[in-house]
C-alpha cells in the first residue's frame, strides 16, 4: 500500500512538472508571436511612409522634394491594419537639415498597447535607395 502511495506521489509529481514546462513553453511561443507581429506592423509603416516620400504625383515630383524644414511630419500618423482597431501603427518622419537626411520612425502596437516595437529607418535625400536600419 505504501508503495503504491510513493508511485502515485512520483507520479503526480512529474506530471505536475510536466504541465508547468508546457504552460511555460506555451507563454514563451505566445510572445515571441506577439513579439513578431510588432516588429512587422512597425516594419510595414515605416515601408509605407519611406514608399509615399517618393512616390512621383501627376507631375512627377516626389513629396521628398518638396520637404525644406526642420521638421516634416511633427504629429504621428496613425495607421489601423485590422479591423478591429486594436493593432496600430505610429509613424514619424522628421528632416535634419545640416545631414539632409529624413529620418523615420515607426511604432507598431499590438493588442492596443500590450507589445510595442519601434524602428528607426533613415536615408539621404540625395540617396535615398540607401536606407539605414536601427
Amino acid at each position: 500500500m505504501i508503495f503504491i502511495f510513493i508511485i502515485f506521489t512520483i507520479s503526480l509529481i512529474i506530471g505536475i512538472a510536466i504541465q508547468f514546462v508546457a504552460l511555460s513553453n506555451l507563454k514563451q511561443i505566445k510572445n515571441q508571436e506577439n513579439n513578431i507581429k510588432a516588429y512587422y506592423l512597425a516594419y510595414s509603416g515605416a515601408e509605407i511612409a519611406y514608399a509615399a516620400l517618393l512616390k512621383p504625383d501627376s507631375k512627377g515630383n516626389k513629396k521628398i522634394d518638396s520637404y525644406n524644414n526642420s521638421i516634416i511630419n511633427p504629429e504621428p500618423i496613425n495607421l489601423d491594419f485590422d479591423e478591429d482597431g486594436i493593432d496600430d501603427v505610429s509613424i514619424k518622419i522628421k528632416y535634419d537639415k545640416e545631414k539632409d537626411t529624413i529620418f523615420i520612425e515607426s511604432i507598431g502596437i499590438l493588442n492596443d498597447g500590450d507589445k510595442t516595437y519601434t524602428l528607426n529607418m533613415s536615408f539621404s535625400k540625395q540617396y535615398p535607395e540607401i536606407k539605414l536600419w536601427e
